[in-house]
């Protein structure tokens, strides 16, 4: 690739004065400067303002006039006519990110030609307002037929593309008027040309209703038919479901999903050749897959009971004819491949497990299985770290494993991958699956059933080989499948079992939307189990509430990192600090509020400062709450998202902590503040009003902005009554590390014993 290739923007436009100003405006924004940007008219009457508002940009664009015909043909006199290396189509109602080009030709620079770049992006109205973004998963080259076939969810405006991609004469259909992008792409496709996700959102596709693919739906739906049937029928079963042992269950889902679209013509082919690839080895699954068929269409429908008993002759006809669809087949073949990685795993953790574990202080304490609902993992290192740090406390007084199950959609190739490790004296093993993919709602989610028990079974014989067995199991969250691994591993291995609760679901009413069956195997996990601990008062008084725990239950707060001494040097004694740290995508946390009792603190006092660390889908919103306060990068500090051991330095900067949610079942951010010494400012929503005494800070009234204010005044006004020291003191008592371990084990020991 040329280090500065050009390349041609494409902007069809048929009577879009409305939008066409925003749409070029965005393509001559581009950071990225060898650009052409093409407007093609297609013909618009419209009395002129299309025409118009295109000239007026005279010399720096290329603008064309053709006569009416289409969307694909507009396209095509585009590429025709483009002269840069890469081509990229911008609808007259869309709207470029300005770093749209630079950033995928940046790509471009590291990959071969056969390559076509796409993004996610985000919804906007009429008005050019956010609506929502769509954010999509890279799909591997051999799904990725497939997956489109399924959900068509690549936006065209989102790609970039070779300008040798259309040689040969492979140009858009001028024949479709709705469906020309996605027959191009799967053309594309079939010339073996790779699809790449960025994920980033670089293009705003404008929702309203004017959209030509919104006024024509039945011309949609009659090309849809024939474009799906066009490609099932050019492209083999191996290069549509290769990635897959079960050709049969390919095409049946594909049947399944295009009739649910009301794509009727395409939906009777996909199911005439998903009855070619019926095999023996799947017939055993046909009579399953009919009986649930039948159960859903039953609760659907109102049949007689006469149409019942004809609908049922007919399946039993179409079973005895051998049209079937398999589930189970393909994951058994993929367990049995896994057996021989799991023995090398056991062999090469035996030896590891040897050379670490005999400089163990501890080596004969008890073995202590973790199952950890929430854990960190590869595809997020935060979930659950709470629930690592227990485990860290533990393992400083006991041997401990952890076994977490999670869903991997990027797994390539197989059903599961196992990882274990070694991590600060903690044999973790995390065992990943791929969910089953399928219209079919029953069929999906047995197979996911059957892969999580599976995952399940993987991780639990690979602990009982290594690490061996436990002499109790530690339950972090109730939350189905481990909530069952820890009622089975007691009552048929006699391996007792205590809880941990971190969830706030029991406060809320997130726990009522599970479904029956988990929320009735989660009730048996609390009633089987020996012990029950939460992180906060106000968390298992919700469960006592809920009737899932009598006596046996205690409060053991969460590990908090307890600074070896206090560096208060950092401090600027000119300006007065308040720091809240918060996830700005939830109302709970009311920083909207928070804002509003800071503005009425500057006018108070003006040597007074808000640092407000955290990211979400309300920031720029809170921005702007900000901005209109003229407190914006002056006394109001947004600093995004900050890892947390980068947020210590933060510690050491800030006079006070404050916090302005709605509830909490315990909040790390209050603790870590009191571990560093600082005061703080608390609303009364549950758990930091256990801790928070008169001598670490002051409890305000929550969703009242005048007593957050009033709070906040009064802590500046008595700040020098606060110790520093007494303060981590306080914090060294309930959160360390040392305290948390000798609670737990105090349990272990008792139950074991």
């Amino acid at each position: 690739m040329s280090s500065n290739p050009k390349a041609s923007i494409v902007i069809p436009v048929y009577n879009g004065s409305n939008y066409l100003n925003e749409a070029i405006d965005s393509a001559l924004g581009q950071t990225y400067k060898n650009i052409e940007v093409i407007v093609i008219n297609d013909g618009s009457n419209d009395e002129g303002k299309t025409d118009l508002i295109a000239k007026s940009y005279g010399n720096k664009i290329r603008y064309l006039y053709k006569e009416n015909g289409g969307v694909a043909t507009a396209l095509n006199l585009g590429i025709k006519e483009m002269k840069g290396k890469y081509f990229s189509w911008l609808s007259h109602d869309d709207v470029y990110y300005p770093n749209k080009i630079e950033i995928q030709l940046e790509y471009f620079r590291n990959e071969h030609e056969k390559v076509i770049l796409y993004s996610d992006y985000e919804y906007i109205d009429e008005r050019g307002n956010y609506l929502d973004s769509f954010k999509i998963r890279q799909i591997s080259h051999d799904r990725l037929l497939y997956t489109l076939l399924i959900k068509r969810s690549i936006n065209g405006c989102t790609m970039l593309i070779p300008k040798t991609a259309f040689d040969s004469n492979r140009y858009f259909n001028e024949h479709l008027k709705t469906t020309q992008d996605y027959d191009m792409w799967y053309r594309l496709i079939q010339n073996n040309y790779y699809f790449k996700h960025l994920p980033k959102i670089l293009v705003k596709s404008r929702q309203h209703s004017e959209r030509g693919s919104i006024r024509i739906n039945k011309i949609q739906i009659e090309e849809s038919n024939n474009m799906l049937i066009s490609v099932l029928k050019k492209v083999s079963a191996e290069s549509l479901c290769g990635f897959s042992k079960n050709k049969a269950i390919c095409y049946l889902s594909l049947s399944s999903y295009f009739k649910d679209q009301g794509l009727l013509r395409a939906a009777e082919y996909s199911k005439k050749i998903g009855k070619r690839h019926i095999n023996l080895a799947n017939i055993y699954y046909v009579s399953f897959y009919y009986i649930i068929k039948i159960y859903r269409d039953f609760w659907n429908s109102n049949y007689s009971f006469k149409a019942w008993k004809i609908r049922i002759k007919r399946t039993a006809k179409i079973v005895g004819k051998k049209i079937l669809i398999a589930s189970f087949y393909n994951d058994r073949l993929l367990f049995k491949k896994n057996n021989d990685k799991l023995n090398n795993f056991a062999i090469l953790f035996k030896n590891e497990k040897g050379n670490r574990l005999k400089y163990r202080k501890y080596l004969n304490k008890y073995k202590v299985l973790i199952l950890a609902s929430w854990y960190p993992n590869r595809l997020n290192n935060l979930v659950g770290i709470f629930v690592k740090k227990h485990a860290e406390a533990v393992s400083s007084i006991c041997d401990v494993a952890v076994l977490a199950i999670i869903i991997d959609e990027e797994i390539k190739n197989k059903i599961y991958d196992v990882d274990c490790k070694y991590e600060n004296n903690i044999f973790a093993v995390r065992v990943y699956f791929r969910n089953y993919l399928s219209n079919i709602t029953i069929i999906r989610k047995t197979v996911n059933m059957f892969r999580l028990l599976t995952a399940e079974y993987i991780g639990i014989k690979m602990i009982r080989e290594i690490f061996g067995r436990p002499n109790i199991v530690h339950l972090n969250i109730v939350q189905f499948p481990l909530s069952l691994l820890a009622i089975i591993l007691k009552r048929i291995y006699k391996i007792p079992y205590i809880i941990t609760e971190h969830s706030s679901k029991y406060v809320m009413k997130s726990f009522l939307k599970e479904p029956f069956y988990e929320k009735q195997i989660n009730r048996l996990a609390f009633k089987y189990s020996n012990y029950v601990t939460a992180v906060s008062n106000i968390l298992i008084n919700a469960i006592k509430k809920r009737r899932l725990v009598n006596e046996k239950c205690s409060v053991i707060p969460n590990v908090v990192n307890i600074p070896k001494k206090l560096d208060n040097d950092n401090k600027d004694s000119k300006i007065f600090r308040f720091l809240t740290v918060s996830i700005l995508s939830s109302k709970n946390n009311n920083i909207d509020e928070l804002i509003g009792a800071f503005a009425k603190l500057v006018d108070w006092y003006e040597k007074v400062e808000l640092i407000i660390v955290g990211d979400g889908i309300f920031k720029k919103k809170l921005e702007d709450i900000a901005n209109k306060k003229e407190l914006l990068n002056r006394k109001i500090y947004f600093t995004g998202f900050i890892p947390n051991n980068e947020i210590c330095s933060l510690y050491k900067k800030t006079n006070v902590f404050v916090l302005n949610s709605n509830y909490e079942t315990f909040s790390i951010a209050t603790a870590e503040a009191i571990a560093h010494g600082i005061p703080v400012v608390i609303t009364k929503c549950g758990g930091p009003e256990e801790y928070v005494t008169k001598e670490i800070g002051v409890l305000v009234e929550k969703q009242n902005e005048e007593k957050l204010f009033e709070g906040m005044k009064y802590i500046i006004e008595n700040y020098n009554n606060y110790d520093n020291y007494k303060i981590r003191k306080c914090a060294e008592k309930i959160f360390s590390y040392q305290k948390i371990a000798e609670d737990f084990y105090t349990i272990y020991d008792k139950i074991i014993k």
